[in-house]
Formats: C-alpha cells, sequence, structure tokens
C-alpha cells in the first residue's frame, strides 16, 4: 500500500506539469486536403495553449487504419493525439479484422466539424445533375466512375451508397486523399468524385458540383443539391474529432477538449471552417463518445445488409 500510496501522488504531479515535451497529433491522411488542414489547424492552437510545440504527423493509407493503429498502440500519456474521422467507424463494417477497437483503444477528447462530401464532375461534363449520372449508371452499367480519398472513408461510402441505394453500378476509384482525386476530375480522367475539399474549386469554377452527400444542404453552397433530393433517404455525413489512446489521463483529455472548444467558436477559426466548406460541432468528451457510439449502430444497421467488404 505504501508504493501505491507514493506512485498516486507522482502521477498527479506528472499530470499537473503536462506538458513537460512537445506532443503528437497523427493525422490519418496525406497533406493538402481537408484532414491535413483541420490538424494543422489543431496543432497550431494547442499549441498555443500548452506552449509546447505539436508536430503533425502524416500517416495516411488503409483507408486511416495505419494512423489510427499507431495512436492505439501509442503510450497513454498525453503525448499521443489522434485525428479521427468516419472511418473510425467504417472500417469495423468494411474489413473483418482491423488492428485495434475504435471504442476500446481510443478515448474520444472533442469532436471538430462535420464534412459534405460534394459530388463533383468536370467543368465540360455532360452530367448536370443527379439523375443525369444515375440516368447512364443504369442504362450503361460500370460506365461511369466515382473518385473518393480512398478505400473505407466517407468519400468511398459515399460513392457505394449512392450505387446500392439506386440501384447502378459505378467504377470505384480510392485515391490517396482528396486533392489527387479532384486533380484527376478537373482533368477529365474520373467522370465524377466525392470529396471533402471541393468547394474552392467550386466556386472557382474549376469543377460543377451536381450534390452534396449530406442529409441537408450545406450552409455553405446552399445552392446545390442534397443527393437525397433524387435519391430519397440519401445521407453520408462525415466528421472529424480528436482521440486520444485510451487510459489517457482524464485531466489532459478535459484540457485538451477545452481548448478545442475554444478554439471552434474564435472569429478566425469560423472564417476558415466557412473557406472549407466544413460546420464545426460543439462537442466535448462525453457528448462525443455518445456520438461515435451513435455512429457504430447507424451505420452497423445500414452497412451490414449491404455486405460491402474491402478485405
Amino acid at each position: 500500500m505504501a508504493v501505491v500510496a507514493a506512485i498516486v501522488p507522482a502521477m498527479a504531479l506528472a499530470q499537473a506539469q503536462w506538458p513537460t515535451r512537445p506532443i503528437t497529433l497523427v493525422v490519418p491522411f496525406p497533406p493538402g486536403g481537408a484532414g491535413d488542414q483541420m490538424g494543422r489547424m489543431v496543432a497550431h492552437h494547442l499549441a498555443a495553449t500548452v506552449k509546447q510545440p505539436v508536430i503533425v504527423d502524416n500517416r495516411p493509407g488503409a483507408g486511416t487504419i495505419i494512423g489510427s493503429q499507431l495512436v492505439a498502440r501509442a503510450k497513454p500519456d498525453g503525448y499521443t493525439f489522434l485525428l479521427g474521422s468516419t472511418s473510425n467507424v467504417l472500417n469495423h463494417y468494411f474489413y473483418q479484422k482491423v488492428p485495434y477497437d475504435t471504442r476500446a483503444d481510443l478515448a474520444p477528447v472533442a469532436q471538430l466539424i462535420t464534412l459534405t462530401n460534394y459530388m463533383v464532375v468536370p467543368p465540360n461534363s455532360k452530367f448536370k445533375s443527379t439523375a443525369d449520372v444515375l440516368r447512364q449508371a443504369k442504362e450503361r452499367p460500370n460506365s461511369v466512375s466515382c473518385a473518393n480519398y480512398g478505400a473505407g472513408t466517407g468519400g468511398h461510402l459515399s460513392c457505394a451508397l449512392l450505387a446500392r441505394m439506386a440501384g447502378v453500378e459505378f467504377v470505384n476509384v480510392p485515391y490517396k486523399g482528396g486533392m489527387p482525386a479532384i486533380q484527376d476530375t478537373m482533368a477529365g480522367q474520373v467522370d465524377m468524385a466525392m470529396v471533402v475539399e471541393a468547394l474552392p474549386f467550386v466556386q472557382d469554377k474549376r469543377l460543377n458540383a451536381l450534390a452534396v452527400s449530406t442529409a441537408e444542404r450545406n450552409p455553405n453552397a446552399p445552392s446545390i443539391p442534397t443527393v437525397g433530393e433524387s435519391v430519397p433517404g440519401f445521407d453520408v455525413t462525415s466528421w472529424l474529432g480528436i482521440f486520444a489512446p485510451a487510459g489517457t489521463p482524464d485531466a489532459i483529455v478535459q484540457r485538451v477538449s477545452a481548448d478545442i472548444q475554444a478554439m471552434l467558436q474564435e472569429d478566425a477559426s469560423k472564417e476558415q471552417f466557412k473557406t472549407m466548406g466544413v460546420v464545426p460541432v460543439l462537442r466535448p468528451t462525453k457528448e462525443f463518445g455518445a456520438y461515435v457510439d451513435r455512429e457504430f449502430d447507424r451505420w452497423g444497421k445500414l452497412l451490414k445488409p449491404l455486405n460491402i467488404r474491402l478485405d
């Protein structure tokens, strides 16, 4: 008992002094996309508040599994965090074996934003609406290619779910991030893409937006219809949030969560979100954890019957 009594005050002292060295934020996406931008916003803000460097470590690959597994196995000492996403739910249904368990191995810290997947086509595309795309896909199966930002991501799900709900077949073209998919779409290498980062390219007319994947129109682009207006019931709302390794001291989790909530409410952050075409969400630790649980329930009911497998 004396040993335990000595350890507890030492742990409390270490937490009180946190952080005493640089923190790592693992971003399981390549540089340049919405996930990377969001991760760097968090890192910049957190570094200013905790007075230590916050290093963004891009670890893309395997539908975010590589980066997520790295954090799930990291020491829970408050020096490693994950920029998590919808993929941390979806992968448990897309793959038979995922090398970590989101709800057991990762601790929710705070949700950041919800993201719209924009259905975009090149400016010279013959497709002017979702109905145009579905019409050709029905007449000529597998004649329409649908690019996205990686297997197991919200963009991939948007392509796959639209095909299933509309009773058509697309050629799935996954990329390692949204920007490569956008570049090939602008170049006409693919027919369309479901990507998060498209709004600036739509605004400067390098891409045409046919629809958004969310149930309601995006407040940053209210003139763009939803996919659900053509295919009732369609809704793919992606999100980003911060996780820590399970077992990270609650005092540290709550401190980071509070810092993130403050960042989300800053005027400068709101302007950047508007430019990115994303919507901030104020969900601290417990609320974010409950939301993740609801996401597991929702996608489990929807995806199990579809039997979409990536392994």
